[in-house]
């Protein structure tokens, strides 16, 4: 089973796609953000995003430089 993120919307706002993950996965997530609020993430779609970001800048340094 897959969810779709962002699940609290029905209908997506202007200007966002969804993306699906393995039920396990968002799973672990949850589990993650719920062990660890000091973190401050609030839900599984704004940690997924977070961590895109970092992974996105982290590739767009490594292919800028050469």
């Amino acid at each position: 089973m897959y969810y779709v993120l962002p699940i609290i919307y029905s209908i997506m706002p202007k200007g966002y796609k969804q993306v699906s993950l393995p039920e396990e996965f968002y799973d672990d997530i949850m589990k993650f953000i719920q062990k660890h609020p000091e973190l401050g993430y609030t839900s599984v779609a704004e940690f997924v995003k977070v961590a895109i970001r970092e992974k996105m800048e982290k590739h767009q340094k490594k292919h800028a430089i050469g």
